[in-house]
């Protein structure tokens, strides 16, 4: 399947979820927040599917990604947790700035 702006998505997925950081809207409604989330991962999947070289075993390739991607949500929802425990209101925002930033940097880059 071929997307023609999916990096563009992806960008704009970065800004999104950085300036809701950054306006502090963590408590999205679930429907918005599972949408956002599914586009997002949609998005990064078809770049990352679309990456997969031609002389590559396809099931350990992808198996791999999947195995890394397991890491980073696992590392990503272990920073979350540790920050929901203290006052992070203020590293959650400028995690959201700094996200919103390189999103737009590369968007216009």
């Amino acid at each position: 399947m071929q997307f023609v702006y999916v990096e563009t998505a992806i960008l704009l997925s970065l800004l999104t979820i950085g300036g809701l950081l950054v306006m502090g809207r963590l408590q999205l409604p679930a429907a918005i927040a599972a949408a956002l989330v599914a586009g997002s991962a949609l998005m990064h999947g078809l770049a990352h599917g679309s990456e997969i070289p031609a002389t590559a075993s396809v099931y350990p390739y992808l198996l791999g990604m999947v195995a890394a991607t397991g890491v980073l949500h696992l590392l990503g929802l272990s920073l979350g947790l540790l920050l929901n425990r203290g006052n992070a209101g203020l590293l959650l925002r400028l995690y959201g700035g700094a996200t919103g930033l390189v999103g737009a940097w590369l968007l216009f880059a």
